[in-house]
């Protein structure tokens, strides 16, 4: 995939970082914004059972997950948005799009998320 061809509400699939430790794995991300070279993302994660519940809080449950191309049940991980100059990711691959579905339950999460943290 051509990374000028990036744009928000796709899902792809890239080489991430570990945020502590070293190294990292691939793995599919939803894009929220493109800013010249910037790109800006939350991360996306099967694993949800196993957590606390301070983070599964923050994990938004993707109702369409088969959709748009993913092979199981996936969050979005809105505790942090990421961020990564898009002409440094290593094969990217296209998983899919973000349904409109999704894009109003992500938006009304994050709204309600915001108002309990407070």
């Amino acid at each position: 995939m051509n990374p000028r061809t990036i744009k928000p509400q796709d899902i792809i699939s890239v080489y991430i970082s570990f945020i502590v430790g070293h190294g990292g794995k691939r793995r599919p991300i939803l894009v929220l914004s493109v800013h010249g070279e910037e790109l800006y993302f939350y991360q996306l994660t099967s694993q949800y059972e196993n957590k606390s519940k301070m983070i599964q809080d923050q994990y938004y449950p993707l109702k369409n997950w088969r959709e748009v191309g993913l092979n199981k049940k996936t969050y979005v991980d809105i505790g942090l948005i990421r961020s990564a100059n898009r002409f440094d990711l290593d094969k990217i691959t296209r998983i899919g799009y973000l349904t409109v579905a999704d894009q109003n339950g992500l938006a009304d999460f994050i709204v309600q998320f915001k108002m309990n943290r407070h």
